[in-house]
């Protein structure tokens, strides 16, 4: 089958060319045929939330008076240009501030050069994925469309459902097992017992009858 029209989407300023596959979706593409780029793009991902995280725990807990606090922003972000200002200040220093805010400098330009790499990741996946529409045989695009789309759809409908009712069976279960745990002999025994308890007491207090 050809490649997909492109869809025209409107940001608000400008309008952008974007595509995706209606009948075959584009993740079942890249599923079947780029699953180690889609892996790559996924641990780049990660990586780059990792040092993300990493930078975010350092500018939380820098102390009060650290050099770190004076290139927040308003919403208590690291910013760029302060932290920018900040370093042209301290050039040729050596100081603990200094090796600070180096070392905060050399997190973000990391974590920019893995943005970038990730991007180019995207970009090439997203090319190769289309181009991959045009090439598609009858029985690659059958497989897409019948096993990977609609039985596993199918499937994981049928899978939701049985669970669904299997909890829902379950619960019913402990629900009557927890009424009925206690035979009527028993609470029968049960109630006589406590009923000889409360006479006995009675008739120590002086009750007759």
């Amino acid at each position: 089958p050809p490649p997909p029209p492109p869809l025209s989407v409107h940001t608000g300023k400008k309008k952008t060319a974007a595509w995706e596959g209606r009948l075959i979706p584009k993740a079942l593409v890249i599923e079947k045929f780029f699953a180690d780029d889609q892996k790559a793009i996924d641990a780049a991902e990660a990586g780059i939330a990792a040092m993300r995280a990493e930078l975010d725990e350092i500018i939380e807990n820098a102390e009060d008076g650290s050099v770190i606090n004076d290139v927040r922003n308003d919403k208590d972000e690291l910013s760029k240009d302060a932290l920018k200002k900040e370093l042209a200040a301290r050039v040729g220093h050596d100081d603990e501030d200094a090796a600070a805010l180096r070392v905060l400098a050399g997190k973000i330009e990391l974590i920019d050069k893995k943005n970038k790499i990730l991007k180019d990741l995207k970009t090439k996946l997203d090319k190769k994925t289309r181009e991959q529409y045009g090439k598609l045989t009858n029985a690659e695009s059958l497989d897409l469309l019948l096993e990977r789309k609609w039985y596993a759809a199918l499937q994981g409908g049928v899978c939701a459902l049985y669970e669904a009712v299997s909890h829902r069976i379950t619960g019913r279960v402990m629900e009557l097992a927890e009424r009925y745990d206690q035979t009527l002999p028993m609470l029968e025994a049960q109630a006589a017992e406590l009923e000889g308890k409360v006479k006995s007491h009675l008739e120590e207090m002086g009750f007759v009858w």
